[in-house]
């Protein structure tokens, strides 16, 4: 028999929307409809249709946090009963306030006698993890897994796309997710939402903790704001020259920010990166990429020079301040200016 070709809806900006418009979640967005949520990828306009969504994950203020931390009486119960509320606690400050009911691991009684009557209750590990983790904790601190444990199966946790996405906004580079959730990690990979469940993060790569830094605290500002590369430059006369990188550029404001660091931008520094440009290019670097971007993509760029930030930060935070036009930059979290 000959088969019937499936037809192929082409999507517009007006049919993404409309579907977007029926959920209120991204995830309930990606769910209901896969091709309209690929189409929005493609078009590059999944931030507009879906800015009136919710994320699906809870807004943890201290009240909830407080709340949630009463259910666990170790700290370690706690990060691994609810990592969301544990993780929120650190950044607000208030995580020793909220385990100050619990004990402490070090004090717990156990021995390697009274844990094997602990893990005889259990068919798995994750079990063991899950329903006793103060045993758990007592058992990898005192070096015992292997040999109390290896009867026991190793029943893997199911990891749907949500969970993923939950998990991975835990952390803020690549590098970080990988190393610390591993099985997250690559099962992104396999179910190639790798992307999607990274889209917050920073590629830390090559890149300073200054500037790191720099990126962290202009995000409350500014979601948008991302590294930026482009390798489609197109300069007559110049061949050679096929892309330019921007540390930092915020799209919304057309903006951008570079952190020249000493020896990166020194000549020895980019001849090492672009061995085939020739030295007088080299020498102009930052006047012909910045010639680039005003010229070609409308976007300004401050450049913050990495021996001016260690030995006057203040004066460099100034600058960044009113080129932004923010107010209590890398301080406590401030207001646009109108």
């Amino acid at each position: 028999m000959k088969k019937k070709k499936a037809s192929i809806r082409k999507h517009t900006f007006e049919s993404i929307n409309a579907i977007a418009m029926t959920c209120d979640t991204i995830m309930e967005f990606k769910t209901k409809s896969q091709s309209a949520y690929n189409a929005a990828r493609k078009l590059e306009i999944l931030d507009i249709v879906c800015a009136n969504m919710r994320d699906g994950r809870i807004k943890w203020t201290k009240d909830k946090i407080l709340a949630e931390s009463i259910k666990y009486g170790t700290p370690y119960a706690f990060q691994l009963g609810s990592r969301n509320a544990y993780q929120a606690a650190k950044s607000m400050g208030i995580l020793k306030e909220a385990c100050s009911h619990m004990k402490r691991l070090c004090h717990e009684p156990y021995n390697k006698e009274n844990l094997k009557t602990v893990v005889s209750k259990y068919d798995s590990v994750g079990d063991l993890r899950s329903m006793d983790p103060d045993a758990y904790a007592a058992i990898l601190r005192l070096d015992l897994l292997v040999e109390l444990t290896s009867h026991l199966s190793r029943k893997r946790f199911y990891w749907s796309d949500e969970d993923l996405f939950l998990e991975a906004k835990n952390f803020t580079t690549h590098g970080e997710f990988k190393e610390k959730s591993r099985s997250a990690y690559f099962l992104c990979v396999d179910r190639k939402v790798l992307d999607i469940a990274c889209s917050h993060m920073f590629r830390s790569g090559n890149v300073s903790s200054h500037e790191f830094s720099i990126l962290s605290s202009i995000k409350p500002f500014f979601p948008d704001a991302k590294r930026h590369k482009t390798n489609k430059v197109r300069i007559e006369g110049k061949p050679h020259i096929k892309g330019f990188e921007i540390d930092i550029l915020i799209p919304s404001l057309n903006k951008g920010i570079e952190f020249d660091g000493t020896y990166y931008h020194s000549l020895e520094g980019l001849k090492r990166s672009r061995p085939h440009w020739p030295n007088e290019d080299l020498r102009s670097y930052h006047d012909l990429k910045d010639n680039y971007f005003l010229t070609v993509k409308g976007i300004e760029i401050l450049h913050i020079k990495e021996e001016n930030w260690l030995n006057n930060r203040l004066e460099c935070i100034d600058q960044i301040e009113k080129f932004l036009g923010i107010t209590n930059f890398m301080s406590e979290p401030g207001q646009k200016v109108a």
